[in-house]
């Protein structure tokens, strides 16, 4: 479940395991930024504004939105890369909100993150087999067939086969999509409960693009791992997530199923978003789209109302630029924060 704060009582995650509690909670999560404007002034520029989100044990949760809209912030924040301003965080039932990072070794190896740049992310003088040995080394603990025999195993999981033909390659040696993948087993050696998938094929040619999907799908499915999936393409968070938060300049203005928020869009910012889709059917090449005008606020603090407001096809002056709406049921399980459904 991923909700904005609001004045009606949270409504829990849909959970595979009926009414356990969630893998991963955030509560009000704030993260604000300072910037320099010179010497002697100084900014703040607020990335998540009262952020809550559940996601339970086996789910896929997928963040949709433009660049800078706080996907990645909030992915980070959830596994502590990013300190929040305020807010908590809660993994396993365990307040780490103020843990010292020195303390969050067992934390570290039940959360892992498959960054969104294949090239940048991997060392390129290392080889793979040194990429993906390195975090059992820091864990320490493991003998050299340990380490060995769970290499083999997270480079079979992603599909690099045969293991040995991989093993001794550097990274400048491998396309981006088998990058990508050393990524994954890298991320999953320490046998990981929740990985944050922050846009992970955004950077590869589109034919390896649904491989992966298919390949982190295969993952949830055998190893009922726990995915935040990061995404600012809405078409592929339906292929490969349970439920859908669309964000907008920090907030969620839209949640539900997959198939709620793709086949009965509410927000106009989600139907931007969904109109944007590129049309796969030739004979409607000439389609006009009606496109967003203007672009999000960059830098700054928001102005009071509806972030949306200034490019909302569908504003009603007077109201959505004076009070922030709302996340709302609007029919089961599908919430919106917008007053054109008052």
């Amino acid at each position: 479940m991923i909700e904005q704060a609001t004045d009606i009582a949270p409504i829990g995650a849909m959970q595979s395991n009926g009414n356990a509690p969630p893998l991963v909670s955030l509560r009000d999560v704030d993260v604000s930024y300072v910037t320099h404007k010179g010497v002697f002034r100084r900014g703040e520029v607020k990335a998540l504004t009262q952020i809550s989100l559940d996601i339970a044990r086996g789910e896929t949760v997928a963040l949709v939105g433009e660049s800078g809209s706080g996907k990645s912030t909030l992915g980070r924040v959830s596994i502590r890369l990013i300190e929040p301003n305020a807010g908590t965080i809660i993994f396993d039932g365990r307040d780490i909100t103020k843990t010292p990072q020195s303390d969050l070794g067992w934390f570290r190896k039940r959360a892992q993150i498959v960054f969104q740049d294949p090239f940048s992310s991997l060392n390129p003088y290392m080889r793979v087999h040194d990429l993906i040995e390195e975090p059992l080394i820091i864990d320490g603990g493991y003998s050299r067939s340990d380490r060995a025999s769970r290499i083999d195993r997270a480079l079979e999981a992603v599909e690099l086969i045969p293991t040995s033909r991989f093993a001794g390659k550097y990274p400048s040696m491998m396309s981006g999509g088998q990058r990508q993948r050393v990524g994954i087993a890298r991320a999953l050696v320490r046998d990981p409960d929740y990985i944050v998938a922050d846009e992970p094929v955004s950077m590869i040619d589109a034919s390896s693009r649904i491989e992966i999907l298919d390949l982190l799908d295969g993952l949830q499915e055998s190893r009922h791992v726990t995915f935040l999936y990061i995404t600012h393409d809405i078409a592929s968070a339906r292929h490969f997530a349970d439920r859908i938060a669309v964000m907008y300049q920090g907030t969620v203005v839209e949640r539900g199923s997959a198939a709620q928020v793709i086949d009965n869009p509410l927000h106009p910012y989600t139907k931007a978003l969904i109109n944007a889709i590129p049309e796969p059917d030739p004979q409607n090449r000439f389609r006009r789209r009606a496109v967003v005008p203007g672009e999000p606020v960059s830098g700054g603090p928001l102005p009071p109302g509806c972030p949306f407001f200034p490019r909302c096809p569908s504003k009603i002056p007077g109201r959505c630029d004076v009070t922030r709406p709302l996340l709302k049921e609007e029919e089961p399980g599908h919430f919106v924060a917008c007053y054109l459904y008052e």
